[in-house]
């Protein structure tokens, strides 16, 4: 579970003060499951199980610190976490797939975020009394798929893709069931996937600020759509689905998704990327869109396609 916000700035503050490997390697993150070799095709998979478990809870409320150590191994701080049941539960649904047979039962399950490693023990009684007036509490609201990137310094490790704490929606009870999971950062396998489908892929300026939500089917992945928040106005970049799963309602479900997740982040208005400018008007029109002149251009020559989520908001300046 990756850790984000003011609470990610002071420990990485930390980091640096201790002249920690880690500020670089790797970010502020509790370790749920330990690293695993996973064959490349099974990174799906993995993804499959990080996202089914990220559908199942709403948050994870956690206290982190004082800081400690092992009391076998003083090579390594850490932030204490406070072990929450649903910390534990999390853990649980995440061992299959890919990472079946990874709890370890003859090791305990100590969890963490590691200040710094190193090959020597270094941790003295000093450094913890030094250290142990911080502690902080946080909500994690993300889930977090990490890879090892063997030619970076270090081999740091990089995100393929982090899925919302959030209880999956299901559309369609009682006919075509289609379960709906949210997150930021598409992984490389879904792209790939929707490339599969004849669809070009949008540019991404900055990965890490690209929202996405996927809608499968019996598990798989049949449709995906992409964001970006530009001042407050929410900029589709692509909406796909996969050619056997078209005009069954799906790319409808997928769009209502997007609108209703970010009328609650009270975003202003829906706006088609360029790439949409040579689609079906119609589809989105039939959807609530509607091409608006005084709307900023995008891509300098027409007017995008919009739809408001805001009743009675301007348009876009």
């Amino acid at each position: 579970m990756l850790i984000g916000g003011s609470v990610a700035t002071e420990i990485d503050g930390i980091r640096r003060a201790l002249g920690s490997n880690q500020l670089e390697r790797i970010a502020p993150h509790v370790t749920l499951i330990p690293p695993t070799n996973v064959a490349d095709e099974a990174v799906g998979l993995a993804e499959r199980v990080v996202r089914d478990a990220a559908g199942s809870f709403e948050h994870v409320a956690l206290t982190l610190g004082p800081p400690d150590t092992f009391p076998d191994n003083r090579s390594v701080l850490f932030l204490a976490v406070s072990a929450v049941p649903s910390l534990g539960v999390l853990r649980a649904s995440l061992l299959s797939g890919p990472f079946a047979g990874r709890d370890e039962p003859e090791r305990v399950f100590v969890p963490h975020v590691t200040l710094d490693s190193r090959k020597e023990p270094f941790v003295d009684d000093k450094m913890l009394r030094d250290l142990a007036s911080y502690k902080t509490s946080l909500e994690v609201v993300t889930l977090a798929l990490l890879a090892q990137d063997e030619t970076a310094p270090l081999h740091a490790w990089r995100t393929l893709t982090s899925y919302d704490f959030a209880p999956a929606r299901l559309v369609g009870r009682g006919g075509l069931e289609v379960c709906l999971n949210a997150g930021v950062m598409l992984s490389p396998s879904t792209r790939a996937l929707v490339a599969s489908w004849g669809v070009e892929p949008p540019a991404v300026v900055d990965a890490r600020s690209e929202y996405f939500v996927v809608a499968s089917v019996a598990a798989e992945i049949v449709a995906a759509a992409t964001w970006r928040i530009d001042e407050n106005v929410v900029v589709l970049t692509q909406h796909a689905v996969a050619p056997a799963w078209r005009r069954v309602g799906i790319g409808t479900k997928v769009l209502s998704f997007v609108e209703d997740l970010e009328r609650t982040r009270a975003r202003r208005d829906i706006v088609l990327a360029p790439s949409f400018n040579d689609g079906p008007d119609a589809y989105y029109e039939g959807r609530g869109f509607r091409r608006e002149e005084r709307v900023r251009r995008f891509d300098g020559v027409s007017a995008p396609l919009v739809r408001r989520l805001t009743p009675g908001s301007d348009a876009v300046d």
